[in-house]
């Protein structure tokens, strides 16, 4: 196996255009020992996204415009990571204000990286269970949320037309699918 040998971070100089995009100029040394003083990273924040069951077996996601593509999609309940919140917490927070809903209890189902070239962004996943509809929904001041009701295999078929189509659901999604298979007793698709 050959041996890759991690980058060392000598200077890091916040860059950012505005509060929406945290962009950092690093200067590394790679592992050829070569310099690169201009090798760019967006810190956007760590995410937390929920699936969440209903008591009566319905998975609620949201319907909601995204800018970076100029297009409205449909995902799970998502949202950053404040510094001061547990993955779990801002899972939790985040599927109260997205949807209204409160989780019975919630359970981490895993991590992915979206983009480890260029972003340091992590988002955790967690299984909502028992949810019930308690409180109103409460939009961030760019937030416009419908909220849509489905089950595993609408799921499954709106990833295979491409209705859902961000990377980051569908591999929280998979990931999900990988643990119900290896643990029948968490809720079985």
């Amino acid at each position: 196996m050959t041996k890759i040998i991690k980058w060392q971070l000598l200077e890091s100089t916040d860059v950012s255009p505005s509060k929406w995009f945290p962009l950092f100029k690093h200067t590394v040394k790679i592992g050829n020992g070569k310099i690169i003083d201009d090798y760019f990273v967006s810190k956007l924040g760590n995410v937390a996204m929920v699936i969440p069951f209903t008591k009566a077996g319905e998975i609620i996601l949201v319907r909601q415009y995204k800018h970076g593509i100029g297009e409205i999609t449909i995902e799970f309940p998502a949202g950053i990571i404040e510094p001061d919140q547990t993955p779990i917490a801002a899972a939790e927070a985040e599927l109260r204000q997205e949807t209204g809903l409160i989780a019975g209890c919630i359970e981490y189902v895993g991590e992915v990286v979206p983009s480890p070239t260029k972003d340091s962004t992590k988002v955790f996943g967690f299984v909502a269970e028992e949810c019930t509809f308690s409180v109103d929904q409460d939009f961030d001041d760019t937030e416009e949320i419908e909220i849509i009701h489905s089950n595993p295999s609408e799921i499954d078929q709106w990833i295979h037309e491409g209705k859902i189509s961000g990377s980051v659901c569908i591999a929280i999604w998979t990931k999900y699918k990988m643990k119900i298979e290896k643990n029948p007793t968490i809720r079985s698709t």
